[in-house]
């Protein structure tokens, strides 16, 4: 097996109520569903919204690669996603379980309403989905990333 197993099928399209209204978590989602769908200006942690969503898209036609999103009508609100890892290490051997969790984001505004708890419970903790079970998640921090300055987060612990 060169890739991932098959692409899981949605299992269970979870709808959640926040403060801010309701929420669809859906994935793996395929470009056709991705194409309508927007990213607010606030979304641009990687890249800028228009440039990420089609990275999104892109992401989504690859054999192994895997998005996840919770939206809100037509605006995506958090995704997050998975593929085999590119780095050099990895590359050189073959580990078919081994699965990157590679972009997780949250639009600013959606913040601490649990939208993207809910979406990890709805994709890890959901007996029902079990695609997972058989894959050894990981994820590479890279502080570059954070978005410190609106969430006044710091790579760095207190100093006592």
């Amino acid at each position: 097996m060169n890739g991932l197993q098959p692409r899981p099928k949605i299992v269970q399209m979870v709808k959640t109520v926040t403060g801010k209204g309701e929420v669809h978590l859906e994935g793996p989602v395929s470009a056709a569903v991705l194409e309508p769908l927007r990213l607010n200006e606030g979304m641009n942690c990687f890249r800028p919204p228009l440039k990420q969503l089609q990275a999104l898209i892109s992401l989504s036609r690859q054999p192994d690669g895997l998005v996840f999103l919770s939206r809100h009508g037509h605006t995506i609100v958090s995704y997050l996603t998975f593929q085999k890892s590119d780095f050099p290490w990895w590359r050189k051997r073959w580990f078919p379980q081994l699965l990157e969790l590679g972009a997780l984001e949250t639009d600013p505004e959606w913040r601490k309403k649990g939208v993207t708890s809910a979406l990890l419970a709805a994709i890890f903790c959901n007996p029902a989905y079990a695609y997972f079970e058989d894959f050894i998640v990981f994820s590479i921090q890279s502080a570059y990333y954070w978005d410190i300055d609106r969430t006044g987060l710091s790579p760095w612990p207190p100093i006592k």
